[in-house]
């Protein structure tokens, strides 16, 4: 495992076509081998014992080394793996290399995948790619307007909740005074709640342990508002 984190790692700064054709083809092929391991682990996980030859993937190195390869392959911008990247890899500026189809994959899971840590995967690349500072992803006016479009129908729509308030934090740092309606209905009528107990510093209104209903999408909506209007008195 560590000798395969070395060279991932390796291999990770060189640009594509300074690789040789057999490093290429088994990056790749490396690249399917793990996949098809991660899919066998996260079939096993929880259920039984893990097989001793899986056991690597539940380590820090194994997160920092599937970093590397991925990093390495989507260099290669070979459509055949992107929606194996879409899947496994979370990483806005390895996704990016593949430009606008990597767009079109990524709103296709927000919008049809029915497993909610996807989703919430696909708007924390969507909420990059939007707040991007540096100017690292280039996309066009029109996407960024489909993007924001598919955010604010995660922020009203999405069964789970924690997709949700991901949806709205990205919304609120857009800078978009349109979107402050929307918001406001939000942090107004969001159902999602729970029961729990004053926390001393955070309830300011409530005695220390008084039984109390948490709102956390409309609390997310509240702060997403605060954002806007103060970015809104700055211009």
């Amino acid at each position: 495992m560590h000798d395969r984190y070395l060279a991932a790692k390796y291999f990770s700064h060189f640009k594509w076509e300074e690789l040789s054709r057999e490093v290429m083809d088994q990056v790749i092929k490396l690249f399917h081998k793990e996949i098809e391991g991660r899919k066998k682990y996260n079939e096993l996980a929880g259920k039984e014992r893990l097989p001793t030859e899986l056991l690597y993937m539940n380590s820090e190195e194994f997160i920092d080394y599937f970093a590397f390869l991925c990093e390495t392959v989507g260099k290669s911008r070979d459509e055949r793996i992107l929606p194996l990247l879409v899947e496994y890899c979370s990483n806005t500026k390895v996704l990016l290399n593949f430009g606008e189809s990597a767009i079109r994959l990524i709103l296709n899971v927000l919008k049809t995948s029915r497993d909610p840590a996807r989703r919430l995967g696909a708007v924390l690349v969507l909420r990059d790619i939007l707040e991007d500072k540096k100017n690292e992803y280039s996309v066009s006016t029109e996407t960024r307007s489909r993007i924001e479009l598919a955010l604010v129908d995660c922020a009203v729509s999405d069964k789970a909740h924690f997709v949700r308030a991901s949806a709205i934090r990205g919304l609120g740092n857009l800078g978009d005074k349109n979107l402050i309606p929307i918001l406001q209905k939000i942090a107004q009528s969001d159902q999602f709640h729970y029961e729990t107990k004053a926390v001393a510093g955070i309830d300011k209104d409530a005695a220390l342990g008084t039984p109390i209903t948490r709102y956390p999408v409309r609390l997310a909506a509240q702060e997403a508002l605060k954002r806007l209007r103060e970015r809104e008195k700055k211009t």
